[in-house]
């Protein structure tokens, strides 16, 4: 998808800010224990004979560059980063910023291409690098264990490839895609309409409108989701 349209921002963000003191050494520390702990934070990916071919490597060294700038500047400053691209053949897929405005207030923002994380584990991402963050600033030893009750089940994501690999070639498998395209085969293909012409330089410019809906409307769109 990147190779057809490289405008394309293929990412996934998340950001937290933070106020006080803050010790940046140990939030060094906490990406790289959280870094070393998944192989798919560590994930290239190179074209070879026209194909992907993804690989893990030992180490990518991840900097946290810090940079000062006025308050007024963050939001533009968040927004250019986490549009830059990635370089897939080279990495890494993960990229972080600290931003500091002030002299107690921080901004850590942190990047990935999709094809190592998406919307919901970059949240989560950046949720275990906290908490490791705070366990070392605290004086908590880097190798002691780190209490995360979502991430007890956690296995490899290679892992967890090759079980769905094994579950396509399965009879189960087979048998829901043939009822999908059963199902499915007499469907008209979607065609939405818009108020709008789509631009000749496409963008990604959007907004978010917040309304407040009654209770019976909020019921009524429960009942229709559970039929759903």
């Amino acid at each position: 998808l990147r190779q057809l349209d490289e405008t394309v921002p293929w990412h996934v963000h998340a950001a937290v800010r933070m106020t006080g003191t803050l010790d940046t050494a140990a939030l060094q520390q906490a990406m790289a224990s959280v870094i070393e702990r998944y192989s798919v934070l560590r994930t290239l990916v190179e074209n070879v004979n026209g194909q992907p071919i993804c690989s893990a490597v030992p180490a990518i060294g991840l900097r946290l560059p810090v940079v000062e700038l006025e308050s007024a500047l963050v939001a533009n400053a968040i927004a250019q980063e986490v549009n830059r691209p990635f370089d897939l053949s080279t990495g890494p897929l993960l990229r972080v910023l600290l931003l500091r405005s002030e002299r107690s207030d921080y901004h850590f923002v942190l990047s990935a291409h999709r094809l190592i994380a998406d919307r919901r584990s970059a949240g989560r991402l950046i949720t275990e690098i906290m908490r490791r963050y705070d366990h070392l600033a605290s004086g908590v030893a880097a190798g002691s264990p780190v209490q995360e009750p979502y991430l007890t089940d956690a296995i490899p994501f290679e892992e967890h490839a090759a079980r769905r690999r094994e579950w396509l070639k399965a009879q189960d498998a087979t048998r829901q895609i043939s009822e999908w395209a059963q199902w499915l085969k007499d469907v008209p293909p979607l065609r939405l309409l818009s108020d709008r012409s789509r631009p000749v330089t496409k963008t990604f410019r959007g907004a978010a409108v917040e309304t407040t809906l009654s209770r019976e409307t909020r019921v009524g769109l429960e009942r229709l989701a559970a039929h759903c």
